[in-house]
């Protein structure tokens, strides 16, 4: 019996899969997330992740990482776990994960909810062998890995899926011109401050 579970710790999406007491030799795991325009990921810590746990991550596109909600789109990762090293017979993926700004709420909600769903798994052997010869189970090519670009036969295992809901603070719309004006009150105080402390600088070197 295979178990997918995942949750979000720490800004990392953390995911699980269990295959029991042992794990068959030579199986191979791939993760297709599919997340949504409120979510990004940093493309250079994904590479200092690979370094560090050994977690492969590959992006199907270019993601701007300044770039708000309402103007942003979805995206997918292919994701390579490893064998855990504190669950038996298991595979572990985890990565960073960061929200993008939001519009400010004009029906005063505090935050906004987003939705992670569960990552689509998939399996193979390193000889190239799929684990189950079923035609129940829906085959398909992807990506062997992170450092091999060769397409590979992968197996689409159907598990329980379950919906990941994270709380994303965002602004008061209703507050929106006291924040410019305090915003403009500083601004020119200290250009006031920062101007007078020159013009004292020049007349003393004069």
């Amino acid at each position: 019996m295979v178990c997918c579970f995942f949750f979000c710790s720490e800004r990392e999406l953390q995911t699980f899969v269990r295959f029991g007491p042992d794990i068959p030799s030579g199986l191979c795991v791939l993760l297709i997330e599919n997340l949504s325009s409120s979510l990004y990921v940093d493309r250079y810590e994904l590479a200092s992740l690979q370094e560090n746990s050994g977690t492969q991550v590959l992006l199907n596109s270019e993601v701007d990482l300044e770039a708000p909600a309402y103007s942003s789109s979805g995206f997918s990762l292919l994701v390579y776990p490893v064998i855990s090293d504190t669950c038996s017979g298991c595979f572990v993926a985890s990565f960073p994960i960061h929200a993008r700004y939001h519009r400010p709420s004009s029906v005063g909600k505090k935050h906004v909810l987003i939705n992670i769903d569960g990552p689509r798994l998939l399996v193979t052997f390193e000889t190239g062998l799929l684990p189950w010869n079923n035609s129940e189970y829906l085959k398909t090519m992807v990506q062997c890995s992170a450092q091999n670009n060769s397409l590979c036969h992968w197996m689409e295992i159907a598990y329980k899926q379950e919906v990941l809901s994270l709380q994303i603070p965002v602004g008061d719309e209703h507050g929106l011109c006291i924040v410019c004006t305090g915003t403009l009150l500083v601004i020119v105080l200290c250009s006031g401050l920062l101007g007078r402390v020159i013009w004292r600088n020049v007349q003393f070197q004069l």
